[in-house]
């Protein structure tokens, strides 16, 4: 089996198709689907720290940074001292960043699992899903190892 027929390529190749669909809905809304994403992590779970949007969103910091840079100058997030810790900041959804992250969610359907409905019944997205955290567990604990030998 080739790159072209191995599992890496077919997740590759899913994701960039889901994006690439969620992106085409959102094309006329000035907003992208990794903004969407922000933005329903802060919808689902308030007051998060920067690092864990990072975390959740499986994305790099620069890249949740910038987004919530622009977030902010739309006044979609706001980003508050943390009562325990001066030197962090929770971000958080504005009253007008909920509007907008419900009017997108609706637009985009990212997360929404109707997508998959007629795809795949509910125990065979369990069962990828599961696979997949696996996948992902699996990647992380190679690319630590890497990251630790080469630093050596």
């Amino acid at each position: 089996m080739g790159l072209r027929d191995s599992l890496a390529m077919h997740l590759r190749h899913a994701y960039f198709s889901i994006r690439r669909t969620a992106q085409a809905r959102l094309a006329t809304s000035g907003a992208s689907a990794d903004q969407v994403v922000v933005m329903t992590l802060l919808a689902e779970e308030p007051a998060l720290t920067q690092r864990e949007i990072v975390e959740r969103s499986f994305s790099d910091p620069s890249t949740v940074r910038a987004m919530l840079v622009l977030l902010e100058q739309r006044g979609w997030v706001r980003r508050d001292a943390d009562p325990e810790d001066a030197r962090v900041r929770r971000v958080s959804l504005t009253a007008e960043g909920r509007k907008q992250q419900r009017r997108l969610q609706r637009v985009s359907h990212l997360g929404d699992q109707a997508n998959m409905e007629h795809l795949l019944t509910d125990e065979e997205l369990r069962v990828v899903t599961d696979c997949l955290k696996r996948i992902a567990h699996r990647q992380a604990e190679m690319a630590a190892g890497e990251l630790a030998r080469s630093t050596r």
